[in-house]
């Protein structure tokens, strides 16, 4: 059951990104973290879309940030947060 609503909200994730509704795809993640944010790298593409896909680097550090507080030893998403943060230098 748990297994088959995270695959409804990725193929709403890959609907919205498709039809380029990226501020209710923003919206979805929150939705997905809501529900599934124990799962680490559910908290790694909503960092990455955030930040490569919807522009905000805001909303990608502060989902990063939450996520590190909860899974400090979870490697990619260290990786995910320093490349976030490399790239808004860039900017």
């Amino acid at each position: 059951m748990l297994v088959q609503k995270q695959k409804y909200f990725e193929g709403e994730i890959a609907y919205l990104k498709s039809a380029n509704l990226l501020g209710v795809c923003s919206q979805a993640y929150t939705r997905l973290l809501r529900l599934y944010g124990h799962l680490p790298e559910n908290h790694v593409e909503a960092g990455r879309f955030e930040f490569f896909e919807n522009k905000s680097a805001e909303n990608a550090r502060t989902s990063l940030q939450m996520a590190l507080r909860k899974f400090p030893h979870y490697l990619p998403l260290w990786t995910t947060y320093f490349e976030m943060e490399l790239g808004y230098v860039k900017l």
